[in-house]
Order: structure tokens, then sequence, then C-alpha cells
């Protein structure tokens, strides 16, 4: 039991905090609690579908405004006037615990008062905050944070700059610093119900990208990981099923990747810009002197494409499936329930490459037997607006290859898309 009758101003602050949480909980449940003078917690009421369980949070609110006016002497002890209007339960249970209050040996002052009711409107606001961000994946995005920025930092993706923090220097010679996880969080909660819209429809993979830095070198570092694993014969083919065995995947170990310097080389020129939703393209220094040079988005967490026919409807939405031009896909991202997608860039696909190759072993869209390359929707070539890139894995070849096409190319059931929501 907790006591709270004569204790210091500290030690009920923490009661509060207590009583607070056990309150969120008994509405969570359908319950209330009854309380005694000197302990807390000593019967429980089930109130079953009667609306006052609903009413506990918006009647805690309104407890802190009525500790405030008895703590502040607006009303006497007896004064029983005051009423929660709309709550007459919790009203009734409610009082004992004013009563609690006004029993201390010291008087009741302001800076008390308002110190409790800070605690439980700060306490109140938070707690409406974590349920939504909970709903929507919050420890699992911080889990995979947390997971990613490992990763980058084993992996020589991210380093230490100057100021001490960890990030990348872009392609303007500028350092940037490393995304912090709160200033994710914020940006989903100010468009929660959006965000939750796309997790629901199988968005639940955050991707983090270093954009500004050079392509090239992100490259470079794929490579080297490709050999790596290669060498330690732990890489593998990507698996469709989780229960699926591994693979063993063959790959060039002269030469993992094939992307030709004008493509390497492409962000730094110029020759290459990137999709901008509801505006014009924009080269890689356009965007990083306007913003952030690390893209945050989500994902479907897809180790390989859907194939034809395979795609499956999740939150309404039908999965992009393997075998529609490139201009077909553009085309169908118009529609509601592709709302806020986007193509991804090269950055993006080598970014998710590296980060599954990390976590699996897996190189990712190449299962052997049925491999799928996505087009890579989100960047156009200077000189040739109307061609569009794809980046995957090759068998024959075996090596990862980037390979330009035509926006009206014929379809193909070996090419599909992948498609990502901004965050920042």
């Amino acid at each position: 039991m907790i006591k709270i009758g004569k204790e210091k101003d500290e030690e009920l602050l923490k009661s509060f905090e207590r009583l607070f949480l056990m309150y969120g909980k008994a509405a969570e449940e359908g319950k209330y609690y009854i309380f005694q003078k000197q302990d807390i917690l000593t019967e429980e009421i089930d109130l079953g579908s009667r609306e006052t369980a609903t009413s506990l949070e918006e009647g805690l609110h309104e407890l802190g405004k009525v500790i405030y006016l008895f703590a502040t002497g607006r009303c006497e002890d007896n004064d029983r006037s005051i009423k929660l209007d709309g709550y007459p339960k919790i009203d009734s249970i409610m009082w004992p615990i004013l009563e609690l209050l006004l029993s201390r040996r010291e008087s009741p002052n302001l800076k008390a008062a308002e110190k409790i009711l800070n605690e439980l409107t700060q306490k109140r606001i938070t707690e409406e905050t974590s349920v939504k961000t909970t709903e929507f994946g919050y420890e699992e995005l911080k889990r995979q944070y947390e997971n990613q920025k490992e990763i980058f930092r084993k992996t020589g993706v991210i380093r230490i700059l100057s100021n001490g923090e960890s990030g990348i220097k872009g392609i303007d010679g500028k350092e940037y610093s490393f995304p912090e996880f709160e200033e994710i969080a914020d940006m989903i909660k100010e468009n929660g119900d959006f965000f939750k819209f796309k997790w629901d429809q199988g968005f639940n993979k955050l991707l983090i990208v270093p954009f500004g830095m050079k392509f090239n070198d992100l490259v470079e570092i794929f490579g080297r990981l490709i050999l790596r694993h290669d060498a330690n014969e732990i890489l593998f083919g990507a698996k469709q099923n989780h229960d699926e065995q591994n693979r063993k995947l063959y790959i060039d170990s002269e030469k993992p990747i094939l992307i030709w310097s004008t493509e390497r080389e492409a962000d730094m020129n110029g020759n290459v810009s990137y999709r901008q939703r509801g505006g014009s393209n924009k080269t890689k220094k356009e965007l990083l002197a306007s913003g952030s040079a690390f893209n945050v988005l989500l994902v479907e967490d897809l180790a390989c494409l859907p194939a034809k026919g395979g795609g499956q409807t999740i939150g309404g939405r039908k999965q992009l499936e393997c075998g529609m031009s490139p201009k077909r896909y553009l085309g169908s991202l118009l529609a509601d329930a592709y709302q806020g997608e986007d193509g991804i860039s090269a950055e993006d696909q080598i970014t998710l490459a590296i980060i599954h190759l990390e976590n699996t072993n897996e190189l990712i869209d190449a299962h052997i037997g049925g491999m799928h390359t996505p087009y890579i929707l989100g960047i156009v070539g200077k000189n040739s607006p109307d061609s569009v890139y794809s980046l995957g894995f090759h068998e024959n070849s075996r090596l990862v290859y980037m390979h330009v096409s035509h926006l009206m190319s014929n379809t193909d059931e070996k090419y599909g898309v992948r498609t990502a929501v901004r965050i920042i």
C-alpha cells in the first residue's frame, strides 16, 4: 500500500505519479478504484460497459484542477460544491484523496500545487502520446534505428565528425550528423494518422539513407561487404519465406558490382536528378542546400519483390507485383491506396541491401531460381528523361548490375518496383 497522509511534497508527487498510472490501467480494464484515507488500492469494482471507464482519463485532468483549487486555498476543506461535472463516480472516488492532501502537516502551498498539477498534466500528455506511438510501432522503430546506426558504424557508412557526433560528409564537403530518433518520432507524431495508415498497409520497416554522401562511396562499401560475406561463406540468396533453407549465392569475386562510372559519379556532376513530389526534379547538391543529408523512410519489409500474381492485399492496398512497365508503376502511385508513396533512389536501394545483408547474410532480391530486379523510379537521368534505371542481382552474370531501360519498356515479369514513404 502507498501511504499518502503526511508525506513530503516530493514523496507526494511520486504517489500521484503512481496514482495516475493506476488510473490509466483501470481505464484500459474497464475498472476503477476506491481509496481509503491512508491506503491506496483497497477494492476494485468492475464497470463492465459503463461509460465511466472511458471518461477516467478526462477525470484525471479534472482531478488536477481540483487539487489546484484546494491547495491554493480557493476551496475550504469541507466545501464539496465543486463537482467533476459528468463524472459522478470519479467525483466520489477523488474526495478521500483530496482530504489526504489537505491532511498534511504543512499547509498546501501554491508552488507544491502547481508542481503536482503540472506533473499530472504532463504525465497525461506523455501517456496519450506514448499510446499513439506504441500503436504505430514506436519500440520496433527504435530497435530498427539502433540496429541501422550500428551497421553504419561498423561498415564505415558513418564516422565521427569534427563535432564529435556520428554522421557523413556530403558531396558538398559539409558534415552532416546522423538524425536523432526523437527527431524521427516527432515527425511521425505530426502526421500520426497518415503514418499509422501506411504502417497498417505494411510499411513497417525504417530505412535511414545516407543520401548526401557520394553514391560511389556507398557502392564501394556495399561491394566490400559482399566480398567479405562470400569469403566467410555466409552469402546466401534472399528468402521469400522465413522457413526456406539457406542457399549459397555465387558471385563474381573479382567484380561483385557492375555500375559504370557515368552512373557512379552522376550525383557529383549533376547528371542525375531525384523525383520530387509535387515539384521539379532536383540534383543532390540542390537537395543538400535545402534539407537534410539523410532520407528517413518507411518501406515494406520485403526480401524479394512480389512476383506476378503473388502480391498480397494489406490494409486495403494490393502490393505492386512484378510484370508492369515503369510508366505504369508511376501511374499506379496516383491511386488512393498508394497515397504518399514514391519510387526509391539508387541510394535507397543500396542502403537497404547493406542493412539486409548485414542482418541476414542474404543479398536482397536475389532469390535463387526466381530473381526479381527493382526499377529505380526515384531518379531521372539528365540526358535521358524517358529512361529509368534498374538495380539488382543478375544470376547469370553473378553480380549486382545497374541497367537503363525506357519508361515504356515492355512488361517483364523479372522486373518490379519498391516504393517508400518519406518521414524526413
